[in-house]
């Protein structure tokens, strides 16, 4: 399956909160086989960002609970702010290494509105989880991983503060990824 806006028989694939969410992507992106994820944060400007963020107390639990074994099943884990720009971007060497090139590394914008569907983009969109598999992505760029993402509230407001992001091949997606994420289709067959 790929992400042809023109192709209605590849919309109707999808389940409902994808499909909802590729038509918001389709207003924002005009080709999905063009769209990379803008990569426009300088370097001090990330470091502020960083260092302002209030994920920033979070990280040591996140790199023991979740950064340090999902990079020993080959995956990355993603955390990223409000607005969908990647912050901090951690784990397997090699998924690092093919993550960059399509421009899933820290400073890039994955919001819906910068790449159109993926998992932390929908997950900031709806303030839900999700789980989006390969060719559910709007981008082509983005048809190589599968991912599962989940917004990150403040516990006393319920704010979204930004979103945690677990990328990789098909085990991102499994059940225990992300058991109670938004219902969707079983994985498409890559022919």
């Amino acid at each position: 399956m790929r992400a042809v806006p023109d192709q209605p028989d590849t919309w109707n694939t999808l389940a409902p909160g994808l499909r909802a969410s590729w038509r918001r992507s389709a207003e924002y992106l005009s080709d999905p086989a063009a769209a990379l994820a803008p990569v426009d944060t300088s370097d001090d400007d990330l470091e502020r960002l960083r260092a302002s963020s209030p994920l920033q107390g979070v990280l040591p639990v996140l790199d023991q609970l979740l950064i340090r074994p999902a990079s020993e099943a080959g995956l990355i884990v993603a955390i990223g702010d409000a607005q969908g720009r990647l912050l901090w971007v951690n784990g397997d060497r090699q998924a690092l290494r093919r993550a960059e090139a399509s421009a899933f590394r820290p400073g890039a914008r994955w919001s819906e509105r910068a790449i159109g569907t993926s998992a932390p983009g929908v997950a900031l969109a709806t303030g839900r989880g999700a789980q989006v598999h390969q060719g559910e992505h709007f981008a082509f760029s983005a048809h190589q991983f599968s991912c599962s993402a989940a917004p990150i509230r403040n516990p006393h407001t319920g704010a979204v503060l930004g979103v945690v992001d677990l990328t990789g091949g098909p085990e991102a997606v499994a059940v225990h990824s992300l058991p109670s994420s938004m219902p969707r289709s079983p994985p498409q067959r890559q022919s």
